[in-house]
């Protein structure tokens, strides 16, 4: 995650526009620790914050509440796929990670 600034995503936004033919790149973070969560959003969704080193993002897992226990059984060790994106919310500005899959760090 070390990898992940401003300037990569406002490198991604060269790519877009994103759909059917032109996918949103899907990253990966290699092993994670939970540091926050997760937190149940709206009876669907996951919300946490995972560390790597000394780096430490929001990341939402969108219809995935079903592995909230799954989540918090690895919460030492998970290998997260996702997509980058901003949020800007009362003024602040902040990257995030959008949850494609979750599995156990190998």
């Amino acid at each position: 995650m070390s990898a992940i600034t401003p300037a990569v995503v406002e490198g991604l936004r060269t790519l877009e526009p994103f759909g059917a033919g032109n996918p949103r790149p899907v990253f990966h973070t290699g092993a994670v620790e939970l540091a926050n969560g997760p937190r149940i959003m709206k009876t669907k969704h996951l919300s946490m914050s995972v560390r790597q080193d000394a780096r430490v993002f929001r990341a939402v897992a969108w219809r995935m509440a079903d592995r909230a226990d799954f989540v918090t059984q690895h919460r030492s060790a998970l290998d997260v796929a996702f997509n980058l994106t901003e949020n800007r919310y009362r003024g602040e500005h902040t990257i995030e990670l959008s949850v494609a899959d979750i599995r156990q760090a190998r």
